[in-house]
């Protein structure tokens, strides 16, 4: 069986602050095959860009990785060296922020910042690395390449400047592509520009996309595959037309719910009562318990592990009981522990990013 081209193993990362940790992202596991899109979508705050910058070996102080396994192409990402993860960022693997002018040096022009990816990557003279550049832009939609590419960042719009990143992010036609939610600062209009380029560039380059997002409806148009995140757990992980049509896990339930669909016949605004919990105190067990309609007497004893519901889906909720599990990492609360205690059995929120 062929290995994936990203596997991510009971990955934990937390952020370190006098008062203890705040566990941003926790015991999560996901892979992601060449060629698939893989959305991560939740509430905000609840990790899902945390979990992208673990995988690139960006997290900044006072954040680390505290336990887990990043592979890309077999390759162990979280003991690697600084040097090496720079070859790799850009060249192998490259990033889309959500805010592209706050990612453009404003004291350059646009095609030297460009030019600088391919001088560090790649073996092209100048004139080569200059005519990479006016074809990216042009392939991005941006007119007058070569005119353009003299400009600097603030000379752009806002859709214009994401163009420009995604140009500089596809410079080394990299394998694989980190989205962290890449339309949320864009207007309606020009993100559905935006999701549209970035599907056709996925066809036509045979990229591998993680993408997050708090939208359900950028999941249900791009996605093959998607990761639920909830309180820093990825809850459920399966297919996205399976997920949709069956959810497995009580806050994905929910979660669909709050999306409005042009089969309702009358208006609704369902929302999920109560609040996500304080990463830096999560409850016993669940971390869904506290709000979830399906609490039993397990939820609150111990933390439900991942229930293998079929080869391509998982779920943490203990309405699985019986399905074989996936081990937790070694510092999680013990899935096993108490076993006596045994079950019977659009926009979401706030669209900024969070840490």
């Amino acid at each position: 069986m062929t290995a994936p081209l990203l596997d991510v193993d009971r990955l934990s990362t937390h952020y370190q602050t006098p008062t203890g940790p705040v566990k941003a992202v926790e015991d999560n596991s996901l892979t992601l095959e060449e060629g698939e899109v893989l959305g991560v979508v939740g509430e905000s705050g609840s990790g899902k860009s945390t979990l992208l910058r673990s995988v690139m070996g960006l997290v900044e102080d006072p954040g680390e990785i505290v336990e887990g396994s990043v592979e890309y192409r077999g390759r162990e990402l979280t003991t690697m060296s600084d040097a090496e993860l720079r070859k790799l960022r850009g060249n192998d693997i490259s990033f889309i922020f959500q805010e592209p002018t706050a990612h453009l040096n404003p004291a350059y022009t646009v095609g030297d910042q460009i030019t600088d990816v391919l001088e560090a990557h790649t073996d092209l003279d100048s004139d080569e690395r200059w005519e990479r550049v006016y074809d990216l832009l042009g392939r991005l939609g941006i007119p007058s390449p070569r005119e353009r590419a003299e400009a600097y960042p603030h000379e752009f719009s806002g859709g214009m400047a994401q163009r420009v990143c995604i140009a500089m992010a596809l410079a080394c036609d990299p394998d694989l592509l980190l989205a962290d939610e890449p339309t949320s600062a864009l207007d309606v209009t020009i993100q559905a520009q935006i999701i549209d380029l970035l599907s056709d560039l996925q066809e036509d380059l045979g990229l591998s996309i993680l993408w997050v997002t708090h939208d359900m409806g950028v999941v249900a148009e791009t996605c093959d595959t998607m990761a639920v995140m909830y309180a820093g757990n990825v809850v459920e992980y399966g297919p996205v037309e399976s997920v949709f049509a069956e959810p497995s896990h009580p806050y994905t339930e929910a979660l669909l719910r709050t999306v409005p669909s042009h089969l309702d016949t009358e208006p609704r605004f369902d929302t999920i009562e109560g609040s996500p919990p304080d990463l830096q105190n999560l409850p016993d067990g669940c971390v869904f318990r506290e709000r979830c309609p399906d609490e039993m007497e397990a939820c609150s004893a111990r933390r439900p592990p991942y229930y293998e519901l079929s080869e391509e889906r998982l779920s943490k909720c203990f309405l699985h009981e019986g399905c074989s599990t996936r081990p937790s990492s070694p510092s999680a609360p013990d899935p096993t522990a108490l076993d006596d205690v045994t079950a019977d059995g659009g926009q979401l929120t706030d669209p900024e990013g969070e840490r």
